[in-house]
């Protein structure tokens, strides 16, 4: 095989299709990582294949955008865009030249590309024998570690002398298509599994939410006609206010508008009553805290734990955060409020925080309730919620990119208030049940 593809080379050099080079180093027994079986011989990259490089002519974004979108242009990391012509029609291994996916292999690094198309100068376009040994050398360059043939580190870069220079374990070319189809055969049951687990996935994604919004009707705990009614419920938050209004604690606010039938989606429970998240908690408080203070500070990506939520902090003095910045303090509620973290419920309980204070970002809404009459945990089951998600993504203000959910959605957000009994039980079951949906998430394969 290898006999062959040399043969091909030496027409093309005849032909002026190819320049001649000097041969490549025949590979030493040091740089053998494995023995090969019978049949099997170990060579350079370069030695079974034909780098046509030079056919390669990068356009930049400006000139493809003038360009009618027919004929894939390909670059690093496969597909990019498309134009108005092309440089190859046949089948040709491409191969990432640079760029951080050499590192860290999020697209495969070698892919054939087929049809007519372009290629930029950031893949290796190489040609061999057939579309076998291509095929064949796919598999391989995407299954070793290449980074003793990199150059560069803040930007890493594997050259066509490099490139040529890899270590091949080349099988009887009758082998070789046995391996591919074996590998197309195993390729082929992955993407079945995948697609059962995503499958699976969807199931829990649906049963979680059954919880949230069985929670939020009242539908998931019996409820006790004995316990103090949300309605008193309701005026105590509306006298804790106006104490904490006349102690200069809070400002007072607007007031809401009163809720209209067309915004009630079900009946509510005996004891239970409909208010606007305003009238339960604060939304975006500012805090007053002595500068040399330590606290906490939270960067915008909050990772999710159950429907609670958890965060990563870190500790800063008040006096360099407390400017620009979003003010929380320990158990509030904060939800980011641009797309896409918004759509993925990137919500949390602020715990833990350094001397019960922090800050985030400006990109997230803090929701502050009365503690004593309403359980974060319960607001935090409508704030997991699709119901919520969908409902707020349908309310994006700002620019394609820039949008962002309002505090007057959730301000005015319309949400079922049980006894706080009822509430206590409510987030109870919910632990419980979240628990077990996680054991059985936890035994099933993630689809990544």
């Amino acid at each position: 095989m290898l006999n062959k593809i040399q043969s091909k080379k030496e027409e093309l050099i005849k032909n002026g299709k190819l320049k001649s080079s000097k041969p490549l180093p025949k590979v030493t027994v040091e740089e053998e990582p494995f023995s090969l079986p019978k049949g099997w011989i170990w060579a350079r990259f370069g030695d079974a294949t034909i780098n046509r490089d030079g056919e390669r002519i990068p356009l930049s974004k400006k000139e493809r955008e003038i360009k009618e979108k027919i004929y894939d242009y390909y670059g690093a990391s496969g597909i990019i865009d498309k134009v108005d012509s092309f440089l190859f029609e046949t089948p040709l291994l491409l191969i990432g030249e640079d760029g951080a996916n050499l590192i860290s292999r999020s697209t495969p690094i070698a892919f054939i590309a087929t049809g007519k198309y372009w290629v930029n100068n950031h893949a290796h376009v190489v040609d061999s024998y057939d579309l076998t040994v291509l095929k064949y050398l796919s598999l391989y360059i995407n299954a070793i570690n290449l980074e003793p043939y990199l150059t560069g580190s803040a930007q890493p870069k594997l050259n066509q002398a490099k490139l040529n220079m890899i270590v091949v374990a080349l099988p009887p070319y009758s082998i070789m298509k046995e391996l591919i189809d074996k590998v197309d055969s195993l390729n082929s049951l992955c993407d079945q599994w995948e697609l059962e687990v995503r499958s699976q996935q969807k199931h829990i994604e649906t049963l979680r939410n059954k919880v949230l919004n069985d929670a939020l009707q009242g539908l998931l705990v019996p409820q006790n006609n004995e316990e103090e009614s949300a309605n008193v419920l309701l005026k105590k938050i509306k006298a804790k206010k106006e104490q904490l209004i006349k102690a200069k604690v809070i400002k007072k606010s607007k007031s809401l508008p009163p809720i209209e039938e067309n915004e009630i989606p079900h009946k509510l429970p005996s004891g239970w009553i409909w208010v606007r998240i305003g009238d339960i908690a604060q939304i975006n408080p500012r805090n007053a805290i002595d500068d040399d203070l330590e606290v906490g500070f939270v960067p915008m990506t909050l990772i999710e734990d159950g429907y609670s939520g958890k965060h990563t902090s870190e500790t800063r003095k008040w006096s360099e955060i407390k400017k620009g910045f979003t003010h929380f303090q320990e158990n509030d509620i904060a939800i980011a409020k641009i797309t896409p973290c918004f759509e993925n419920k990137k919500s949390a309980i602020m715990k833990d925080l350094a001397n019960g204070y922090g800050a985030g970002t400006t990109e997230l809404h803090i929701v502050r309730p009365f503690h004593d009459y309403v359980l974060v945990d319960y607001l935090m089951c409508l704030f997991k919620s699709n119901t919520f998600i969908e409902k707020g993504v349908q309310t994006y203000t700002g620019t394609a990119g820039q949008q962002r959910i309002s505090k007057d959605f959730i301000e005015n957000y319309v949400i079922g208030l049980p006894p706080i009994e009822e509430q206590h039980r409510i987030v109870e079951k919910v632990n419980t049940v979240w628990e077990t949906i996680n054991e059985i998430e936890n035994n099933i394969v993630k689809a990544k």
